[in-house]
């Protein structure tokens, strides 16, 4: 899932949350029971919906790392030191 619950034709939709967020969640905690020593990562989008989504998912899942992709914001140009600030940002209020 590369953005859970969003589509780029019609955005955000609360059935496609729902059901695709669940199904991270499991997997993520699936992982852990069958490897609990291994290292979890997970990577997303930072788009200020994504991070809640993401603790709310992650809570009982003991990931380890997050790694906001942040770069490439619009298309073929680098993201700004300003986006990279406000990804910090958002990562560190929704934990």
């Amino acid at each position: 899932w590369e953005y859970p619950g969003h589509s780029f034709q019609t955005g955000y939709s609360e059935a496609r949350i729902s059901r695709e967020w669940r199904g991270l969640k499991l997997l993520l905690e699936e992982t852990r029971r069958a490897l609990p020593n291994a290292v979890i990562s997970v990577a997303y989008y930072p788009d200020g919906r994504q991070e809640n989504l993401l603790a709310a998912a992650s809570e009982n899942a003991d990931v380890n790392h997050y790694h906001a992709m942040a770069y490439d914001q619009h298309g073929e140009h680098h993201s700004t030191f300003g986006f990279a600030e406000r990804v910090v940002e958002n990562a560190l209020s929704s934990n």
